[in-house]
């Protein structure tokens, strides 16, 4: 099986859901969360987010700054080559979601080959 890296800054956030017996359980934040769904966005990735931005858990200048550290993060393993559709879904949850103007997100050209 080949490895996957996340699509997550370098830092995630991690938040305690609830402890069991002999381990603690925790979930990534929603920011984290959000941006971690721009790397492929599909099925119900948009009502999830939606749905974030509706409850006020992810503010828009959060996601582009978690989202920012997350493509320098993926650019710097090799994977530049998928920013393209990460900064474009970006763009549809900013354009759709949270009505707002797109945010320009400059990817180094060498991280893009």
């Amino acid at each position: 099986m080949g490895q996957v890296l996340l699509f997550l800054p370098d830092d995630p956030v991690w938040k305690p859901l609830f402890a069991l017996n002999r381990m603690d359980v925790s979930g990534l934040a929603p920011t984290d969360v959000v941006v971690a769904k721009l790397i492929r966005l599909h099925g119900d990735d948009l009502s999830d987010i939606e749905a974030m931005i509706e409850r006020g858990a992810v503010s828009h200048q959060h996601v582009v700054e978690r989202f920012q550290n997350a493509a320098l993060r993926y650019g710097f393993s090799g994977q530049g080559h998928k920013l393209a559709r990460a900064i474009a879904n970006l763009h549809r949850v900013e354009r759709d979601l949270f009505v707002v103007d797109e945010t320009q997100i400059e990817i180094p050209s060498w991280m893009q080959d």
